[in-house]
């Protein structure tokens, strides 16, 4: 029979809901709950950051549980999946400059902007490179929106802002308040390297964003984990970054108009592409390591339809140790994400306590989720059909 591989992303607290219906009242052992809660998130742990020694005792836990539950290794005999990852450390130039009809205008770093790029070069630079006004940065063909209009962005910096058109108004437009993923950060970076452009600049705006200025700071110069490429991220901006809100008030104002005329360009659904009067220059200096993280992977084979798979997910990783905050400088991520991972471990145990299920049921807890999804997308990209088989065949 052909395998077949249907994921399925629920709501724990609603999955859980039913598994309690379901089953006997008591299933659901929250003692348990609150047991793995308090491990996972305390300072043992130091924030759960993946790649740095706490990884290990994170993964050999979770396994451990998934072990004493009673649930199959799901990757090729083992519970632990290897993601091969590129660690880039940036130091990035002291100020961003532009030439503008009114003048020089430097950004400084950390406090007007970021930037970073995943490409393997050590050393990448815009010089003198165009800016080009692109509105929100989106290709949407369903919602009749190209804010690129054909134009060649070769060797050209696009700025974008944050969010999509139909945050804040009350029409229908995209999903208004609902952002989609045409309004991430990651969607914009990746459509302006697929245009061809060199640098991408996102504006930020904290309600638009959903998180403060502080939080783009701290990334700044900090260690970033991708994906390893086989290209080297050479279909990548040199410069990724983002400037705040007041520094893009002021480049609007160089060439003539407020930031809320430009923001009502962009929300125009005719919106096209202004080559804004202004030339960008920077440089990223970036130091590499090749690393790996691991998911961490538990199955029971279903009765009737055991080639069909239904997967419960929760990452496992959060920010590690940081920047201190009433004295204490490690991120322990109880409700992002150690709850989850709570909550789909007693899952686990309650399904494999009570009758046989029809289809098979993977418990799937996954790395790098802070670092852009890289877990799950590097699980979601490697399942193919002879991975499939190759897991059920263990079972």
């Amino acid at each position: 029979m052909r395998s077949k591989i249907l994921p399925v992303l629920a709501f724990l607290a609603v999955s859980c809901a039913t598994v309690v219906k379901e089953t006997s009242e008591d299933a659901i052992q929250y003692k348990n709950i609150e047991r793995h809660i308090a491990t996972l998130s305390s300072d043992r742990f130091e924030g759960r950051m993946p790649t740095t020694r706490c990884e290990k005792i994170t993964i050999d836990y979770i396994a451990s549980q998934m072990k004493e539950i009673g649930l199959k290794p799901a990757a090729n005999g083992s519970f632990f999946q290897e993601v091969p990852l590129l660690s880039v450390r940036s130091t990035i130039s002291n100020t961003l400059d532009f030439e503008t009809p009114k003048g020089a205008l430097k950004l400084e770093k950390m406090v007007d902007y970021v930037s970073f790029s995943r490409r393997e070069e050590e050393e990448l630079t815009l010089d003198h490179s165009e800016l080009v006004f692109a509105g929100f940065g989106i290709t949407a063909p369903e919602y009749s929106r190209d804010d690129f209009q054909g134009m060649d962005l070769n060797g050209k910096t696009i700025l974008v802002f944050v969010n999509d058109p139909g945050y804040g108004t009350n029409d229908s437009y995209f999903k208004g308040n609902t952002m989609t993923y045409y309004g991430r950060w990651t969607y914009k970076f990746e459509e302006a390297a697929h245009r061809g452009a060199k640098g991408c600049l996102i504006v930020h705006e904290t309600g638009q964003a959903g998180y403060p200025w502080n939080v783009v700071r701290n990334g700044g110069e900090s260690t970033k984990l991708y994906l390893k490429s086989e290209n080297g991220y050479k279909d990548r901006c040199s410069l990724e970054g983002w400037i705040t809100k007041p520094a893009a008030e002021q480049l609007f104002a160089s060439c003539g108009m407020s930031f809320e005329q430009a923001k009502t360009m962009a929300l125009k659904k005719d919106f096209k592409p202004m080559v804004l009067p202004v030339n960008a220059s920077g440089k990223i200096f970036n130091h590499f390591e090749n690393k790996a993280t691991s998911n961490v992977c538990g199955l029971i084979r279903g009765i009737k339809h055991p080639d069909e798979v239904v997967v419960y997910t929760a990452h496992w990783d959060h920010l590690g140790i940081g920047t201190k905050v009433n004295g204490d400088s490690i991120y322990n991520g109880a409700t992002d994400n150690a709850s989850a991972v709570a909550w789909m471990l007693e899952m686990a145990r309650a399904f494999k306590t009570s009758k046989p299920v029809d289809r098979s049921i993977l418990f799937l807890s996954v790395s790098c989720e802070e670092s852009g999804l890289l877990g799950s997308g590097y699980y979601a990209e490697h399942l193919n059909q002879d991975c499939a088989r190759a897991f059920m065949q263990q079972c």
